[in-house]
């Protein structure tokens, strides 16, 4: 239905004085019908084409049909050939094209079409391969299509680790497994070298702690064992409780690993030898609300650690100030090499192992003692020397909560 109005406007000054504009003829149009469009010639719909264009026809029915319009993959909408008998003649990218043919009528509404083409256009692939490997599949010298995606493996020969891809993003260049959209000319750049982990094999453990703000909830002990050829695997310990993991670390000594600690937030672990000596490994521990970093050594041998017993070193070690001080002792080695502490005010009730030391003779043995019945958790590095074994803690006191106060080294 149209209704058919008349406007005008009039204006009057100061002084009284009117003056009155042409009328102009208004048609306002009450429609709730959406047009109807439909396509009459074109490809098939998902058909592979090898032409840069596709034309396609149609018709669109409406009393009050305004234009016709088509857009590909999201893009501006641009004017078809006519209207209730149209035609677009529409250019293609290489890959997928999604089409999109709407008719919209003088009130605003619209009715659409669509079709799904890919335009095939084939370029060749340059493979590259530096060091001792392979990429399977070989695509070397292929043509691929534009804008499809394919999978490659980088596969290291023996003694050697993949060590990165050129030509992708960086967040993919580290995986072996590679899925990638081919583009016109594209390199791709495989490298492979000598494996850096057998000489950072090994167990290293220290500390986990925010030394900013030392709390209970986001400090521990942390020990990783590496293999020769980079996976490793470990436990964080957090109030006594001990979280499992494994990962790999890739050819920079780099990992991020996801620990889940049900019902509490996952962390993630993020690991960072310096290959290819890997004297420590540093990193990251954070739930996202908290990070706390680490910097651990490597673990010391059984050989040594029962040496140190065997000097019978004074071992003595205080924790806090002159005035308010825990002594903690050496009370002896486990047959796997762990120190064995106490806390010198409870020893006639328990001892409390520490985990396995680093190197004695560097100078450094994380100790970390958990959560207790009503006593707050004590970490922190036990310094050794000659001829006595000894070191110190900080207590601090963070207001206003004194029970968020944890030895710091």
């Amino acid at each position: 239905m149209t209704d058919n109005y008349s406007l005008f406007a009039v204006v009057t000054d100061a002084t009284g004085r009117t003056n009155g504009s042409p009328e102009v003829e208004v048609a306002v149009i009450s429609d709730t019908q959406r047009p109807a469009i439909s396509i009459t010639s074109a490809p098939a719909n998902f058909a592979r084409l090898r032409t840069p264009a596709v034309t396609l026809v149609g018709k669109a029915f409406d009393a009050n049909l305004a234009r016709v319009e088509y857009s590909v993959n999201d893009g501006f909408f641009q004017p078809a050939s006519g209207l209730s008998s149209w035609i677009a003649e529409v250019p293609l990218v290489p890959g997928t094209n999604v089409i999109v043919v709407r008719a919209i009528d003088v009130a605003g509404l619209f009715s659409d079409v669509r079709r799904t083409y890919t335009y095939v256009v084939l370029s060749p692939l340059s493979l590259q391969v530096e060091g001792r490997g392979t990429v399977v599949p070989n695509l070397d010298g292929r043509q691929l299509e534009i804008g499809r995606f394919y999978r490659v493996v980088a596969v290291p020969a023996a003694g050697q680790v993949f060590a990165g891809w050129e030509g992708v993003p960086a967040e993919r260049a580290m995986k072996p497994i590679l899925i990638f959209e081919m583009q016109p000319n594209l390199v791709l750049k495989a490298t492979f070298i000598p494996n850096p982990f057998v000489p950072a094999a090994g167990t290293f453990n220290g500390l986990v702690y925010d030394p900013a703000n030392v709390t209970p909830e986001s400090s521990g002990f942390l020990r990783i064992t590496v293999n020769r050829s980079g996976t490793f695997s470990g436990s964080l310990v957090i109030d006594r409780r001990s979280y499992p993991f494994f990962g790999r670390l890739d050819a920079r000594g780099m990992s991020d690993i996801p620990v889940l600690r049900r019902p509490l937030r996952p962390v993630v672990i993020h690991f960072e030898a310096r290959l290819p000596e890997a004297v420590r490994v540093y990193g990251t521990v954070t739930d996202g609300s908290w990070i706390a970093s680490f910097n651990m050594r490597r673990k010391s041998t059984l050989q040594r650690t029962r040496q140190l017993l065997f000097n019978r070193y004074l071992a003595f070690m205080r924790i806090g100030s002159e005035t308010n001080s825990d002594e903690v002792e050496l009370a002896g080695v486990l047959p796997n090499g762990a120190l064995i502490f106490r806390l010198a005010a409870d020893r006639n009730r328990f001892s409390i192992p520490a985990f396995p030391a680093n190197d004695a003779f560097a100078g450094e043995t994380p100790v970390y003692f958990p959560k207790r019945r009503g006593q707050l958790p004590v970490l922190g590095y036990a310094h050794l020397g000659f001829p006595i074994f000894q070191g110190a803690l900080e207590r601090r006191t963070i207001s206003p909560d004194p029970s968020s106060l944890v030895g710091a080294p």
